[in-house]
């Protein structure tokens, strides 16, 4: 039996399927992944301000501990930056923000503009 569940998160439309022997078994698995993408969004957002990486963007220069996994997807988007010569660069947040992309792409496209002061 195909079980799917659809949701929106990081801003974006994400779609699961899971062909499942068990209908209920189907369904809490989808429940648990969709709850792990809410995990994974709340975590390492950079438009929560609660969340693990906007409190290390917060430290600027500075060093400030982080958590294993946090640390892993940093030294990933790091290697990624020097395999694109610099194409991909994780470090651009300043001039992303001085450009108006300082909330997600949601808000601004229902503001109608960039720039301002909200994150979401």
């Amino acid at each position: 039996m195909l079980e799917t569940s659809s949701f929106r998160c990081m801003t974006t439309d994400i779609e699961l399927f899971l062909d499942a022997g068990d209908a209920q078994a189907g369904r809490e698995a989808l429940e648990r992944a969709e709850h792990f993408f809410y995990d994974v969004e709340a975590r390492f957002s950079r438009f929560l301000p609660d969340s693990e990486l906007s409190q290390l963007n917060r430290t600027h220069d500075q060093d400030a501990p982080v958590a294993p996994d946090l640390a892993e997807l940093i030294g990933k988007a790091l290697a990624a930056a020097r395999m694109s010569e610099g194409i991909f660069d994780p470090t651009v947040i300043d001039a992303l923000e001085a450009a108006g992309y300082d909330r997600s792409i949601d808000l601004i496209r229902a503001n109608g503009t960039a720039g301002g002061n909200g994150h979401g």
